[in-house]
């Protein structure tokens, strides 16, 4: 029987991996960094948009150093 995860489990899941991705390969474009944890993470349109929000909110407000 599969497992049923929870929606907002698939948004957090995915910006982990988009930290663990920025950390790696810094100089690969964000827009593509979303796309790929949106297919990696089978995310709907709308879950999509929140994961752009929060991710672009959260690198806001890291400070200059942290978004090199």
């Amino acid at each position: 029987m599969p497992t049923i995860i929870h929606h907002s489990e698939l948004v957090r899941r995915a910006l982990v991996y988009l930290d663990e991705e920025r950390s790696r390969c810094p100089d690969k474009q964000v827009e593509i960094l979303l796309d790929e944890a949106g297919m990696r993470f089978n995310l709907s349109p709308a879950e999509a948009l929140d994961l752009a929000r929060i991710f672009r909110t959260a690198s806001c407000g890291a400070k200059p150093e942290d978004r090199a």
